[in-house]
């Protein structure tokens, strides 16, 4: 029994920088750019986007792909889902390999998957339609970290918001890069041993393929592709790579421009189907606490009757601006305060129509909002801190839309863990039909 014990608490109290063991620095000057010289690496690469739409914008992506230097030559595949724009035009003009795909079939693993099968070159590098490669030798750089580097077999570049971006939106990549302790240029591995000792946080921290910008060694991608998840194809190949022993490269200092400014209710579903796929990945649901779905779906209710008062009132009182610290001090303090509030609202906004329909599936229960209350503060925080680094002063009305988002990504994370719990009970069928839908 005292074995047993001892064991129990070596694998909850776990070294906290374990997972530093697999990571080895890389220094800037080791990855080569060759933007002054006609230096030519002499690889092949071929590049797989999906699209659909892509607007405008989709033509000064390609003409940055097309005019990277210190590449033999680039191939660039088109996977189109039926754009109805000038999308497929625009890849004509480019040269484009283009592969038309019934929308009804797309699947980010399977489809992807696809385009590296027509692939012809030594490379396979995924990109979104609307990533914007940062200066003319990110394709150079990228190839060039596998030749100073063999063992490495993908490399996955840094997202940098576009100047258009939102708080919100360079929020989530911020904190993002923050919990992933992606700071600088990295190789990645985990052998045997290492592998079995670490959680679950710390191998995605090892693993954080990602398929905005990602590129690959074409015969390794072959033998292990991505799989038939409906989301995180990119994380469970990183992660089914460092199982097989090999290395994978982050480059910090290499990027893409890429953000999406969205509505509250986006991040609900995000954020559900984010949690939900995590749940799939790890063992995560063997070691936390276990909610009722109607206690988490009346929080979620009493929350937001709290937290929507709370916006009205404080957009009165400071209509223009308002300090951050002084915004999230008195959200907290209000939340805190507040006994539980009915929502009676009728739905207007597109979030408040999501939670009315949400709520359809809940059978009221007492509830004790403590502990919702605490880890959303939690949250409150993390957000704070890092709206102060924009300014101490900010937009009440840009304030009060990144609570609503951080109450979104909250409470979807919440449902999106409880997934695997009540997967056969009709009322979450209902609610997974809902919230996956469109993601």
């Amino acid at each position: 029994m005292r074995e047993n014990l001892k064991h129990l608490w070596k694998k909850i109290l776990y070294d906290q920088d374990r997972w530093e063991k697999g990571v080895t620095p890389i220094s800037n000057h080791m990855i080569k750019r060759y933007q002054d010289t006609k230096k030519n690496t002499g690889s092949y690469v071929s590049i797989i986007i999906p699209t659909k739409n892509a607007g405008p914008e989709f033509q000064a992506v390609l003409e940055t792909i097309r005019s990277q230097s210190g590449v033999k030559e680039t191939e660039i595949i088109i996977l189109d889902s039926g754009s109805s724009d000038n999308t497929v035009d625009i890849a004509k003009k480019y040269q484009c390999r283009i592969f038309p795909i019934d929308p009804r079939n797309f699947h980010h693993g399977i489809t992807r998957n696809f385009g590296a099968e027509q692939a012809t070159g030594d490379f396979v590098l995924f990109m979104v339609q609307d990533a914007m490669p940062i200066g003319n030798d990110w394709l150079c750089a990228i190839i060039e970290t596998f030749r100073c580097y063999p063992e490495v077999v993908a490399v996955t570049s840094r997202q940098v918001p576009r100047c258009d971006a939102d708080m919100f939106a360079s929020y989530i990549i911020w904190n993002h890069y923050h919990e992933m302790k992606f700071y600088s240029n990295r190789i990645t591995r985990a052998d045997r041993h290492l592998f079995s000792e670490l959680s679950f946080s710390d191998i995605r921290k090892l693993a954080g393929i990602d398929d905005v910008c990602s590129c690959f060694k074409k015969e390794i991608f072959n033998r292990f592709k991505f799989g038939t998840l409906g989301f995180a194809e990119d994380l469970d190949l990183g992660i089914r790579l460092l199982e097989a022993g090999y290395s994978l490269a982050f480059l910090y200092s290499v990027g893409v421009t890429h953000s999406h400014n969205r509505d509250p209710e986006y991040f609900f579903q995000r954020s559900y189907v984010d949690s939900k796929t995590l749940m799939e990945l790890s063992s995560a649901s063997q070691v936390m606490r276990v909610l009722d779905l109607n206690e988490v779906l009346s929080s979620m209710d009493a929350m937001y009757a709290a937290l929507h008062q709370f916006i009205v009132e404080i957009n009165v009182g400071y209509p223009e601006t308002i300090r951050v610290n002084l915004f999230f001090r008195k959200l907290k303090k209000y939340l805190r305060s507040t006994k539980t509030i009915k929502c009676d609202l009728k739905p207007v906004t597109r979030l408040e129509q999501l939670l009315s329909h949400l709520m359809t599936n809940a059978k009221p229960v007492p509830v004790d909002n403590r502990q919702f209350k605490r880890e959303f503060s939690d949250l409150l925080d993390s957000f704070s801190s890092y709206a102060e680094t924009i300014g101490k002063t900010q937009s009440t009305k840009e304030l009060s839309e990144c609570a609503y988002k951080l109450f979104g990504t909250y409470y979807g994370s919440h449902l999106g863990n409880l997934y695997p719990y009540f997967t056969k009970i009709s009322a979450m069928q209902s609610i997974d039909n809902l919230l996956k839908w469109g993601i």
